[in-house]
């Protein structure tokens, strides 16, 4: 399977929850159930513990999270008589999307342990934008949960939203991507009370130009630069990943 893969390499596996037919609140937390009872004891699996909990879980992130009810999410997430979180065996850290400034209340109040950004497109939505990260931050410490920053090392998804090319970013080199990181890096002043986590968009989003895998130049793809090898996104991931972890 492809935690056992993952294993073989060291890696471990957080999920990362797409929307389908019919998914609401209840079906999420069938497919939580799911995991922890099917997986659950996978050395792969990607747990974290909440503050003041000795309890790891594993890492969920829900895409698009903002398509069902905060009534909905605060059903399954918090207990209705106590305002507690709901705790037990078939738990999960659950992380939701940030997108307009508004989610912020929306995903600590729905009992969401944390939040991420996603897009890769600074400026495409509120919570991509760098610039508003520190105050993201903060506000998270203050409802003791988790903000994760996501980066990338571009963005062109002209290819298949033709429409969308005001929100572009041209990789500059890798300038864009350490950009990027050093605002994400900046967060980590900020959270000390919780260990951080960085996301970065990229994997197998190739029609977003989001790519950081060897690569060369073809139609429709940005090109890695004059300055970068075909490896090179590669290698500056790497080095943001030792200097996060040297940090935190």
């Amino acid at each position: 399977s492809f935690l056992n893969e993952a294993a073989i390499i060291g890696l471990s596996v957080a999920l990362h929850f797409e929307p389908y037919n019919g998914r609401d609140a209840d079906s999420v937390w069938k497919d939580v159930e799911y995991i922890n009872r099917k997986y659950g004891n996978h050395p792969s699996l990607c747990k974290r513990k909440r503050l003041n909990s000795q309890q790891a879980v594993p890492l969920v992130y829900v895409y698009d999270s903002y398509h069902i009810s905060p009534a909905e999410w605060k059903r399954v997430l918090r207990d209705r008589v106590t305002g507690n979180y709901l705790r037990s065996m078939t738990d999960a850290f659950m992380v939701g999307l940030l997108v307009e400034k508004q989610h912020l209340s929306v995903l600590a109040d729905s009992g969401f342990d944390g939040m991420f950004t996603y897009f890769a497109s600074s400026g495409f939505t509120w919570g991509s934008t760098p610039s508003n990260w520190d105050s993201i931050a903060t506000f998270c410490v203050k409802k003791d949960i988790l903000f994760i920053p996501s980066i990338g090392p571009g963005y062109d998804d002209t290819g298949v939203r033709p429409w969308n090319a005001r929100n572009s970013k041209n990789r500059n080199r890798g300038l864009y991507y350490k950009e990027m990181y050093k605002y994400a890096l900046s967060t980590l002043k900020i959270q000390t009370n919780v260990q951080p986590v960085l996301s970065i968009t990229s994997y197998n989003e190739w029609h977003e130009g989001t790519q950081i895998e060897p690569a060369v130049t073809r139609q429709g793809y940005l090109d890695y630069g004059l300055d970068l090898s075909p490896h090179g996104y590669l290698q500056l991931t790497k080095e943001f990943s030792q200097k996060w972890h040297d940090l935190r």
